[in-house]
């Protein structure tokens, strides 16, 4: 190993003892700590000190030859005081117990807290802020697991601009980006609180809709589109642009396949796009079973 490899070792080490000095220091003052019933280990450490003084005695009664009674247990406590310090060895080791305890949970409590930022970090979308692909197929098999179980109907909605390639052909990829999040905050605005909107790919986007069948899935869509018509997006640059969507909603089918339902939402969109866009389709023509499905992306 280096020689700058063992001095940065050596700063990582002394930081980490400093570190949990002071989280040790501090947790003395902390009320945690000496909770019987929020903190196991400072019971622990009361049990771990009760030997000490049990035995510090015993040796000391059987050192000087004295029956092993209480009188002359209490005769050697008080005769020589040393004992009154292996009295305190319970309560000493209740407290360093109780603040090591309270560091430990400290830590985990970090642990867990850092571990929830990474699993929403590696479920979100950077751009948009809305769940990514992979949460997104997560999602969709946990709802369609849950219907099976509720008997609920679940809908899938899937969104895609229109005429988004000629917008970044004319305004460039960072006006692009710009459009996709505001496009994304105006979609989850009009949604229902339960309902999880996602960025599938590129300008296009879902929606799982628990507990709506393929009607109400419908209206949602449809206030979707028109509020997305409605205004104009005004970007951060000030560019003023009027923007439009095609969606396909579809309702999960009893022991529909997953991909099935999002091939069946996805032809949807395919014959929105096709039929002259700025709309959401809920049509029943489907393709046939193994055909493929490429939607128009602009």
């Amino acid at each position: 190993m280096s020689r700058t490899a063992n001095s940065t070792t050596r700063v990582l080490l002394a930081g980490l003892r400093r570190g949990t000095v002071r989280s040790f220091l501090g947790a003395l003052v902390r009320r945690e700590t000496y909770s019987p019933r929020a903190n196991l280990y400072f019971v622990f450490g009361f049990l771990w000190g009760i030997p000490v003084p049990l035995v510090a005695l015993g040796v000391h009664v059987a050192a000087i030859g004295a029956p092993a009674t209480l009188a002359s247990v209490l005769d050697c406590l008080f005769t020589y005081p040393i004992h009154w310090f292996f009295m305190l060895h319970p309560f000493l080791f209740a407290v360093v117990f109780g603040a090591t305890g309270t560091v430990v949970a400290d830590r985990e409590r970090q642990i867990e807290a850092l571990v929830e930022r990474l699993r929403a970090q590696a479920d979100t979308d950077a751009l948009t802020g809305l769940y990514n692909h992979r949460a997104f197929q997560e999602l969709i098999r946990s709802e369609s697991t849950a219907e099976d179980r509720t008997a609920r109907t679940i809908s899938l909605l899937l969104l895609d601009l229109d005429f988004f390639k000629a917008f970044n052909d004319s305004h460039g990829h960072p006006a692009g980006d710009d459009l996709l999040h505001a496009f994304a905050r105006r979609v989850r605005s009009v949604v229902r609180p339960d309902d999880k909107t996602c960025r599938y790919g590129g300008d296009e986007f879902a929606v799982v809709m628990p507990a709506a069948d393929e009607e109400a899935a419908a209206r949602i869509a449809e206030r979707v589109r028109a509020h997305v018509a409605g205004d104009p997006f005004v970007l951060p640059s000030g560019l003023s642009v009027r923007i439009t969507l095609s969606g396909g909603v579809a309702a999960h089918r009893p022991g529909e396949s997953v991909p099935e339902w999002i091939r069946r939402a996805d032809w949807r969109l395919y014959l929105a796009k096709e039929s002259g866009r700025n709309r959401v389709c809920c049509a029943d023509v489907e393709p046939a079973k193994g055909a493929a499905v490429q939607p128009p992306r602009t």
